[in-house]
């Protein structure tokens, strides 16, 4: 049966700033993080106005480094920001990994 805990928050170690939804094991031992990061305003990186129009989510799979000894993935809900302004989207800030990135090491 696979372990599952809801109730996380910012204060995580392991994820500073984002907001754990869920942390689960699978029955092959695979850790898996759920989180996000908290709504906030953006600057628009093409105009420089500021937005909290979310356009649209997308799931990014993450590798991270291992956690006692088992394999740990971060699924990472990420944010496209719409700008009112420029008609512009682009994503949010993100402190777990860089763009086109998919391992945290």
């Amino acid at each position: 049966m696979p372990y599952c805990q809801q109730h996380y928050n910012e204060d995580s170690v392991l994820f500073k700033g984002a907001v754990v939804k869920s942390f689960l094991e699978t029955e092959d031992g695979i850790l898996h993080a759920h989180i996000e990061m908290p709504v906030r305003k953006h600057v628009c990186p093409h105009c420089g106005l500021t937005t909290s129009s979310v356009k649209d989510y997308r799931i990014q799979k993450i590798k991270d480094v291992d956690l006692v000894g088992k394999r740990l993935f971060v699924f990472l809900r990420k944010r496209r920001y719409y700008c009112a302004h420029c008609h512009k989207s682009f994503y949010e800030d993100n402190p777990l990994v860089g763009r086109y990135q998919r391992n945290t090491c």
